[in-house]
């Protein structure tokens, strides 16, 4: 058996981890099929939550088919949807499931999907949420020892790093191990706040976020409506030039992940779907 994404994180070894999205509806096949196809370049699938408030299946369904495949999963887990006695209940059937990694968020509002109507839950933040898992290590009785690695959320492009840093420092007492930023499409924002969590002596494991985009118009999309993300000009300005903007994206990406990678202990590739360049993307890093 190889090597698993928490021991790999724990060694310190470059780790690779890419956004998956359940399917709209209940057929796995094609999300499995991708999965299979890329489980070499990445040590770890990061399994979403109704993201953006859109309605998808249950991270708990397509991580447990994802480890019956022999992958890893990092399960996210949003509170904007459960109170926490449905947040536990998922906790101890992820664990019975083999599910070790899970990502804390608070989650996107409502607002931002496809049920308007539905009512927002936000019983407890992502913060709650990693005390919950921490608190679980030791408390089912002593029958079981349930251990997750949990990671969380930050965001190095927000204009107030200096909230983000406390933010970061008490979902680092909760219990998180690992952080997922943002996009990252400038080394010197990325730098900035790096050099920032060294001031603060803050040690903790940060994964970089990696967007793969495919077209100014969506990099135009995103500076408005995605909130926490910041593309600078001058990609935009490459894509719009290229005659093979997809391509651009890749090379963009691929030059971003060069520039960062010894600052950071690892990439979460974001890539909106389209998978079949990753391959490309992954042996050039």
């Amino acid at each position: 058996m190889g090597m698993t994404f928490k021991q790999k994180l724990t060694e310190n070894r470059f780790v690779k981890t890419l956004e998956i999205a359940p399917p709209k509806g209940s057929d796995l096949s094609k999300v499995v099929n991708i999965a299979k196809k890329l489980r070499n370049y990445v040590d770890a699938f990061n399994i979403t939550d109704n993201q953006r408030a859109m309605l998808r299946m249950s991270p708990l369904a397509l991580s447990s088919i994802f480890i019956k495949n022999g992958m890893e999963p990092v399960m996210q887990m949003t509170c904007r949807d459960r109170n926490r006695l449905a947040l536990k209940s998922d906790l101890l059937g992820a664990y019975a499931l083999g599910i070790r990694n899970i990502l804390a968020l608070t989650g996107d509002s409502i607002k931002a999907g496809n049920h308007k109507d539905a009512k927002q839950v936000f019983d407890i933040d992502s913060v709650h949420l990693l005390k919950i898992i921490s608190d679980m290590k030791n408390s089912d009785k002593g029958k079981t020892n349930i251990e997750f690695l949990a990671g969380a959320a930050i965001n190095p492009n927000s204009d107030l790093l200096d909230g983000q840093i406390f933010k970061m420092k008490k979902k680092i007492d909760a219990g998180a191990s690992f952080f997922q930023t943002q996009p990252v499409f400038s080394k010197k924002v990325f730098f900035n706040f790096i050099n920032l969590l060294e001031s603060e002596k803050i040690q903790t494991k940060i994964l970089a976020g990696i967007f793969v985009l495919r077209s100014a118009k969506i990099a135009e999309f995103m500076n408005i409506k995605i909130p926490g993300i910041t593309i600078p000009d001058n990609i935009i300005k490459k894509l719009k030039a290229s005659s093979n903007p997809e391509k651009t994206g890749i090379e963009i990406a691929v030059k971003t992940i060069n520039k960062i990678r010894d600052e950071c202990e690892g990439i979460h590739i974001m890539a909106m779907g389209k998978y079949d360049s990753l391959p490309y993307l992954f042996k050039k890093i």
